[in-house]
């Protein structure tokens, strides 16, 4: 509830060429819905706060100080060059 439905939400915006403003209330439909399921109060707003940023993978490595960048990096170079699916030098 608290960010896989916001995350495809703003996904679909942007896919659509339609991005919303980071300040964008939840409705209260899904509210009521959240409330409803888990007896919990879901996000009051579709992101936490704070502007979203991007972060290119340029070099294929992302933020080297992220533990979950990291991680990302050496799955891609682990599997992805044995599937055709990335150009990153396997070292």
């Amino acid at each position: 509830m608290q960010v896989v439905p916001r995350s495809w939400t703003h996904l679909l915006a942007e896919i659509t060429g339609s991005p919303l403003d980071p300040g964008t209330a939840t409705p209260d439909g899904w509210l009521q819905f959240v409330h409803g399921r888990t007896g919990r109060e879901g996000p009051k707003l579709l992101t936490d706060g704070t502007e979203p940023t991007y972060y290119a993978w340029d070099a294929g490595e992302g933020d080297p100080d992220d533990p979950v960048d990291r991680a990302i990096a050496a799955t891609r170079r682990a599997v992805f060059p044995d599937h055709g699916l990335d150009h990153i030098d396997p070292r």
